[in-house]
């Protein structure tokens, strides 16, 4: 008997915004621009959209988060906001 197993796709996981926004705050968390790089391409893989690869600045990263549906908020202003 053989068994064949098919490639892992991260994108595959990342069913809902929810969950893709959980994963990108958690690469945000450790600071690593490599893995951030990594993980907004299987977003976007995730979303099925065509969005050229992410190489850049801040500007461009925020671009790219809004393309994705994302916004970035200071947890001062989150905390404000939850709590008012």
């Amino acid at each position: 008997m053989s068994v064949t197993f098919k490639p892992f796709n991260a994108a595959e996981l990342l069913d809902s915004d929810q969950v893709r926004l959980s994963h990108l705050s958690a690469v945000l968390e450790d600071g690593d621009m490599a893995e951030l790089k990594d993980t907004l391409a299987v977003i976007v893989e995730s979303k099925n959209i065509n969005l050229p690869p992410f190489e850049g600045d801040a500007p461009k990263f925020a671009r790219v988060l809004k393309k994705l549906g994302f916004g970035l908020q200071s947890l001062d202003e989150m905390q404000k906001h939850n709590t008012a």
